[in-house]
């Protein structure tokens, strides 16, 4: 009897101890497929955000060639009849892309303020359609190190092991 009492303990163990493990791999590898996820749709995000950006750079251009082909010095939205910068991937993507703790965030953010605060004052000078523009561009290029990074991340980390 004690024998028995002494295999079921023993048994016991050992198969808790086998769970332990295997669950303990398997709630890492979770993680790692997770954090993979992650990676992804925020590159994903970014992507659309610069596409979107591009488009308003060709906006923002088109602004600049309005002026000059009209000698001002300012844009009135309301009498002009010009198209306004796009911001609907912005609206999508900005929450995911707040997750991700970056400088660039804050700088697409500062971006979309500025073009909201102008055209809601339905005026633009051409000074600041200058400084949105190279805005524009500048963040253009951050965007694509930005994604660059996480796909440098992706490829770099060991994600999975099977079997």
């Amino acid at each position: 009897m004690v024998e028995g009492l002494i295999g079921t303990l023993v048994g016991g163990i050992l198969s808790w101890i086998g769970s332990y493990f295997s669950l303990r791999e398997e709630f890492i590898n979770q993680k790692k497929l997770n954090k993979r996820e992650e990676i992804k749709k925020e590159k994903s995000a970014f992507l659309v955000l610069k596409d979107e950006l591009e488009e308003n750079k060709i906006v923002i251009r088109g602004y600049i060639n309005f002026m000059d082909s009209n000698n001002k010095l300012y844009i009135d939205f309301r009498n002009d009849n010009i198209n306004q910068v796009r911001d609907q991937a912005w609206k999508q993507v900005r929450e995911r892309i707040f997750l991700c703790d970056d400088g660039i965030t804050g700088e697409i953010s500062k971006f979309y303020k500025v073009i909201y605060g102008m055209e809601n004052a339905d005026m633009m000078r051409k000074e600041d359609v200058d400084i949105m523009y190279n805005e524009c561009k500048k963040l253009m290029n951050e965007i694509v190190e930005h994604v660059k990074k996480l796909e440098g991340e992706l490829d770099r980390r060991k994600f999975v092991k099977f079997f």
